[in-house]
């Protein structure tokens, strides 16, 4: 431990003094989110300053921090997933003017009961609590008018739906995923491409045609008359078989693409 003198008119310092940092973590110089279960350390990370107050007696000092570590597994990545969600959810709807009223409208008459809270700390707690419940909406209740926000990670919620990138979709499908505890959220890929579905027994049709649209993130289609599914002109495989609308998707299938139809 290492004292610190301050001259006026600072007093002290606390926390980081040497600036936050993207981290970087294995495999691939990852963010925490994507790295391997266990205990990972940030490859890419600076010694950093570390600034604090002894309050018993008032003294300044501070230590070296060399290496930062993050835990990775299912209850970290929730967390996560959680705060990346919410905020992403936070920023479509504010973006919404439908939305945005209603929830200005529903800030302005629960804020007082709320004093420790900002408009957007509640709101982001509210989603926060919706994705980790897995419900359908949040509902904004004004003088017995009720709005109701879609969970973008439900694809049959029927609230008002505000639009949060595939990017976010996907990253956090496997944890946020649905509201129908009877479903799985479950991984596949298209030519290398990661996408999303549900398990067990959820077909091609159920996201191409059917209520689970929302999951359809590469535009897939079905050939009018033969059924067989097709990413653009090409038609898609597993295998040595051809994808046809009633074909089931496999958790974590790695599905092609080809321009050769299947024979009649």
């Amino acid at each position: 431990m290492k004292k610190i003198e301050f001259i006026a008119p600072v007093a002290s310092m606390r926390g980081n003094l040497s600036g936050g940092q993207k981290l970087q973590y294995a495999e691939n110089n990852n963010p925490a989110f994507i790295a391997p279960e266990g205990r990972q350390y940030a490859k890419n990370y600076r010694p950093t300053f570390i600034g604090a107050k002894r309050s018993k007696d008032g003294m300044t000092y501070f230590a070296t921090k060399t290496k930062s570590a993050t835990l990775i597994n299912a209850d970290s990545l929730e967390r996560m997933a959680l705060l990346g969600g919410a905020a992403a959810w936070y920023n479509a709807v504010i973006k919404n003017i439908e939305l945005y009223q209603a929830m200005q409208l529903f800030w302005r008459a629960v804020k007082d009961s709320y004093p420790s809270y900002t408009f957007r700390q509640l709101m982001m707690e509210m989603f926060r609590q919706c994705l980790k419940s897995h419900e359908e909406n949040v509902a904004f209740t004004v003088s017995g008018t009720t709005t109701y926000a879609a969970n973008p990670w439900c694809p049959d919620a029927t609230g008002i739906k505000a639009q949060i990138s595939q990017e976010v979709l996907i990253k956090f499908w496997l944890q946020l995923g649905f509201s129908n505890p009877s479903f799985t959220p479950i991984y596949y890929s298209v030519n290398g491409i990661k996408t999303i579905a549900l398990e067990p027994n959820i077909s091609f049709d159920d996201i191409i045609n059917g209520e689970l649209k929302a999951c359809n993130t590469l535009g897939l289609t079905t050939e009018t008359g033969t059924g067989n599914v097709k990413l653009g002109s090409d038609y898609l495989k597993i295998g040595a078989e051809y994808v046809n609308h009633d074909t089931v998707i496999v958790a974590n299938g790695q599905y092609v693409t080809t321009e050769v139809a299947p024979e009649p």
